[in-house]
Parts: C-alpha cells; structure tokens; sequence
C-alpha cells in the first residue's frame, strides 16, 4: 500500500507538471494537496465550527476529493496490525483521485504540441 501512496503522489505532481509546464510549481502542488488533506481530516470539526451549509457542503466535498495518504497510512498500520478496517474509504477515494489525474495528465499530454 505504500506503492499506492506513492503512485498518488507521483500522480498528483504529474498532472500538475504536464499541465503547468513548470517543475517548481508541481512540486508546491504536492505540498499544498498534503497541507489540504492535513487539513480536511478535522473536517467534521470544522463543520461544527461553521454554520452555512453551502461551505458545509464544499468542505466535505473536497474532503471526498482530495486523496488522503495520512489516513491510508493508518490503514496500512491498521491491516500490518491485523485489526478489523473500519472503512476503506481513504484507499477508494484517493486512488480515484489518483486515476482521475492520470488520466487527466495522459489527455493533456496528447494534446500539447511539443
């Protein structure tokens, strides 16, 4: 599961790489979704804190969004532990993430003219 975290990642500066055109700027994309989902894991502590509903909403949508390595770290000491997982949900969404930018970055790279 490491190799997921990795190819999360390796995604994630990928696409920004190929779609930005600029090394620098790929890399602080990677800081910035890791600041983000660091983030967005106290998101029903934010929520409580919050009363609009439309940022409700946009906050828990960009929790499903971003990929979540730190909660796939836990789940991958959970699994070495032999414990139960309560939720595979940061395993599914991040690789979604993950796949989606792939894609994104194949299209994209097909198109630029070089």
């Amino acid at each position: 599961l490491y190799l997921v975290s990795l190819f999360i990642w390796l995604s994630v500066t990928t696409t920004v790489g190929i779609v930005s055109g600029s090394t620098a700027f790929a890399m602080m994309s990677a800081f910035l979704v890791w600041v983000a989902q660091k983030i967005l894991h106290f998101h029903e502590e934010i929520n409580a804190f919050v009363d609009s509903r439309p940022v409700s909403y946009v906050i828990d949508a960009l929790y499903y969004i971003v990929p979540k390595t730190g909660e796939l770290a836990n789940l991958i000491d959970t699994l070495a532990l032999g414990k139960p997982i309560d939720s595979w949900l940061p395993l599914y969404s991040s690789l979604m993430f993950a796949f989606a930018c792939t894609t994104l970055a194949v299209v994209v790279f097909k198109r630029k003219n070089y």
